[in-house]
């Protein structure tokens, strides 16, 4: 069962996935930008089983601009314990400066999937934009997306809003 709900701050179910089998679980999916200076997070796109949770590039809004904060909370809901499928499709662009300014033409483009089962009092699915490789790494290969699964205690969900 799909149901819809508001999404408005202090973040608010979006979605809620329970379909009658069981007890659901308050679920949440967080974006962490871990990525270097050379990168600018452009637009990010999160799906939760084909259904688009989270749509946003950047100065869409008016005020602060979400994606200059470190973690976002992309969904918060509630899900049962069947297999959730996350699809996450970012695009980063290059931000460079002095001798490496050519870098701030470049775009790139991630797109990354993670199949995670909920559990627990609450659960956490952390999406994590990083670099990866060393200083030989082209550039072009270093975004890249993890997905980290937690399961957290209710008291430390509410510590962590």
């Amino acid at each position: 069962m799909l149901v819809a709900c508001g999404s408005d701050p202090p973040y608010k179910p979006t979605f809620q996935w329970n379909g009658g089998k069981g007890a659901s679980v308050p679920t949440r999916l967080v974006f962490e930008n871990h990525m270097g200076e050379g990168f600018r997070l452009k637009s990010i796109l999160v799906t939760l089983d084909g259904a688009p949770v989270y749509e946003r590039s950047r100065g869409s809004e008016e005020g602060e601009d979400p994606f200059d904060k470190k973690e976002l909370v992309v969904w918060n809901g509630n899900a049962d314990g069947d297999a959730r499928v996350i699809h996450t499709n970012v695009v980063y662009k290059g931000h460079g400066y002095g001798v490496f300014a050519y870098i701030s033409g470049y775009e790139f483009k991630v797109d990354s999937e993670h199949t995670s089962f909920p559990k627990g009092p609450a659960f956490d699915v952390r999406i994590v934009g990083y670099e990866k490789g060393g200083p030989t790494t082209p550039i072009e290969e270093r975004p890249a997306l993890r997905f980290i699964d937690r399961v957290v205690g209710t008291e430390e969900r509410v510590e962590d809003r």
